[in-house]
């Protein structure tokens, strides 16, 4: 894992406690944009939030969080080494592309 994407995970909240796809969505939303405008990114470079009716969505019906300009495969990542998106009861979180993540409920 590159340095960025190391600090990218010290950056995102515990997402343990959030009890539903939106609410954990929302959540890593603001703590990406958070790191990406600390990182300088502006305008069109930060992360979007896209709920399930936005027809923009790459997965319609679920909430998505996307970064296309942020670390290389920074949804991978996040999702696939983190207990917290791993075994949360309410919802699961996976990368639809390695540059988002799509929330879905168990």
């Amino acid at each position: 894992m590159d340095m960025e994407n190391e600090v990218l995970q010290s950056r995102v909240r515990d997402m343990s406690s959030y009890k539903t796809p939106a609410g954990a969505a929302k959540a890593l939303h603001a703590d990406l944009t958070a790191f990406a405008t600390d990182l300088g990114y502006h305008g069109l470079d930060l992360p979007t939030l896209m709920p399930p009716d936005d027809n923009r969505n790459p997965s319609p019906g679920y909430w998505t969080v996307s970064w296309e300009s942020g670390p290389y495969e920074w949804g991978v990542y996040l999702t696939l080494w983190r207990e917290d998106f791993l075994t949360n009861l309410n919802w699961h979180g996976e990368p639809y592309y390695s540059f988002d993540v799509g929330f879905y409920p168990n």
